[in-house]
């Protein structure tokens, strides 16, 4: 099972991650390539780790909303990003629950 962490206002998710924890005042967390990352800006008041989750099968960060345990894809970000990829000439991104 995996983490991720969340915006409390929208439960958009921001991390997608192995493990995450605030005992430092911000967020910590160990990626899913098993990278420890402190992000001193990520702070408990304005986001919250929900653990035991499923990862899904493709994700980019701020891409899917996680309510009620269950992922929404919001294809309006995926479209408006892959827009601006495109016209940079970069790859697009791929997200599926």
């Amino acid at each position: 099972m995996a983490a991720i962490v969340v915006n409390k206002s929208d439960n958009v998710v921001a991390y997608f991650t192995l493990a995450a924890d605030f005992s430092n005042g911000y967020l910590v967390f160990t990626d899913v390539t098993n990278v420890t990352t402190h992000a001193p800006d990520i702070k408990p008041e304005t986001y919250k780790i929900i653990d035991n989750v499923t990862l899904p099968k493709k994700w980019y960060a701020y891409c899917l909303k996680y309510e009620n345990g269950e992922y929404t894809i919001l294809t309006d970000v995926v479209d408006t990003l892959n827009e601006k990829y495109a016209e940079a000439g970069v790859d697009t991104i791929e997200v599926e629950i």
